[in-house]
């Protein structure tokens, strides 16, 4: 006889749906059979079944796929069929597990875009497990950052982008804001005594804002940039600018004051 207890996690367990870096589909089943599976499990009958499965494969975009089987279909696609699958259900909860990392850049966007939508029309919540940044700032309000399997940073994204308080995370906010091409021009003008190199971080709307015309207004300084990039998060923009500055010491100082 299931304990009280045995209970409430096999009930937590069905609320939470995975979904595969691999995608973990069944071959021998068609997409409409892959995404009925776990309604088959749970005993739902055929009719709801059927109903379930077409909203579903609406959902995630695979009208007149239904009656295909995976080899036919392409990556992205195939992760499509993987999302509803987990779905099926109705969990509160999904974990997805490196879930782009077998697709390209643009069908990761597209996948990600998703995700999104889904987040936002269940009101679901998606837990993403990865490693690549520009993942997290797509599409994540939050973030937490783990080490040899312990959380050492969490935050919402934009404080975290801002100021990262562990070496591994900021090593994580490189990958969007600093290549190692561009690393190497500020190095090269590093070396340069004519100017000063001078690395401006914008959040939010301030990443709109005129700041180098306006610098070059005000102080009447010389001003050129060496790189810049901004990325898009969920809650706003964040930002990255090394820009050299030229001219007299004073005029220096008055420009990092403004």
């Amino acid at each position: 006889m299931m304990t009280l207890r045995g209970k409430e996690l096999r009930k937590a367990r069905q609320e939470i749906s995975m979904i595969f870096q691999h995608f973990n589909l069944l071959w021998s089943r068609t997409v409409r059979q892959n995404i009925a599976y776990p309604l088959e499990i749970a005993g739902v009958s055929s009719a709801k079944r059927k109903e379930r499965v077409d909203e579903l494969i609406k959902l995630v975009g695979l009208e007149g796929r239904g009656d295909a089987y995976p080899s036919q279909l392409s990556g992205g696609q195939k992760q499509r069929v993987g999302i509803a699958r987990a779905l099926a259900n109705n969990p509160k909860v999904l974990l997805c597990d490196e879930a782009t990392s077998a697709l390209d850049p643009k069908t990761t966007s597209q996948i990600l875009d998703l995700l999104y939508d889904i987040n936002q029309k269940l009101g679901l919540t998606i837990v993403l497990i990865t490693h690549e940044m520009h993942v997290i700032h797509k599409i994540c309000g939050r973030v937490a950052v783990m080490e040899d399997g312990k959380v050492v940073e969490q935050g919402a994204v934009l404080d975290v982008f801002r100021n990262p308080s562990e070496e591994i995370t900021r090593a994580f906010v490189k990958q969007i804001t600093e290549n190692d091409e561009s690393l190497e021009v500020i190095e090269d003008q590093l070396d340069d005594a004519n100017g000063t190199v001078v690395k401006l971080t914008f959040v939010g709307e301030r990443t709109e804002k005129p700041f180098v015309s306006e610098l070059i207004r005000n102080v009447d300084i010389d001003v050129n940039i060496l790189q810049g990039n901004i990325a898009r998060t969920k809650d706003g923009s964040y930002g990255t600018l090394f820009i050299s500055l030229e001219g007299s010491e004073e005029k220096v100082k008055a420009a990092l004051a403004s």
